[in-house]
């Protein structure tokens, strides 16, 4: 007899399967990421498509077969429609959804990472800007997500002080030293992703350290070089695919 369990989650991603199932990664209450199979899913007739759509909330109920979870239920909670209406926002949840998976293994429940996730969909869905900022705040929006997502893996970079000697005066940012540095320590240093950022950027980075994501979100903060830190600090983390 199978085992019925049932928790809330958000879906992230989706790939087809034979003729009419699909492979779905969802994120968890309860079991963190996760990865079911809805039979029959993509039929028209099928009860469970309208409440199984990428990024849409749901409270899910699945069993485990054999060799994969199947997905038996699901009822959603929230549709994000504010989101999944906008192609910028969607843009910005795929994205989410990718750094999600990449570093999350299956199946390891963290509460913290819950809340952040469900919250950060949510603030995501209601954002309302006018369409001159509208590229410049999704882009804040996403290097907070970021961040902060890294930082309760425990990746979270050092951004106050060198991360060798402690000076202040640090403005070098260094993935492999795991965060700034400052000039003198930055010439012995072997690392050929390190960047110099602007004032801007570290004012940006520290404001995420220390702002929960309505009042970060409420700030006109500039950045220049911010999102190219994050890509060459990702680049040299490890992935759940290492």
């Amino acid at each position: 007899m199978f085992i019925r369990y049932r928790t809330e989650a958000i879906f992230l991603r989706k790939s087809k399967r034979f003729e009419a199932d699909e492979y779905l990664i969802v994120y968890t209450k309860d079991f963190g990421k996760l990865g079911v199979t809805g039979k029959s899913i993509r039929k028209i007739k099928s009860k469970l498509r309208s409440n199984s759509e990428l990024f849409c909330y749901s409270d899910i109920e699945f069993i485990r077969g054999r060799y994969y979870n199947i997905l038996t239920d699901s009822e959603a909670v929230e549709s994000f429609s504010g989101l999944r209406s906008d192609l910028a926002k969607i843009s910005v949840a795929f994205k989410i959804a990718h750094l999600l998976d990449s570093f999350l293994a299956e199946e390891e429940e963290d509460p913290t990472l819950w809340n952040f996730i469900k919250k950060s969909f949510y603030e995501l869905d209601k954002l309302d800007f006018e369409e001159s900022q509208k590229k410049k705040k999704l882009q804040a929006f996403y290097y907070y997500f970021a961040f902060k997502f890294l930082e309760i893996l425990g990746y979270g970079p050092e951004i106050s002080n060198c991360t060798i000697d402690k000076n202040e005066e640090a403005t070098i940012f260094s993935p492999r030293e795991g965060g700034f540095v400052c000039e003198i320590c930055s010439k012995n240093l072997k690392d050929p992703l390190k960047a110099k950022l602007k004032e801007v950027d570290k004012v940006f980075l520290r404001k995420i350290t220390e702002s929960g994501l309505e009042e970060f979100l409420s700030q006109d903060l500039e950045f220049e070089l911010v999102g190219e830190a994050l890509k060459n600090y990702i680049a040299i983390l490890p992935s759940r695919s290492s």
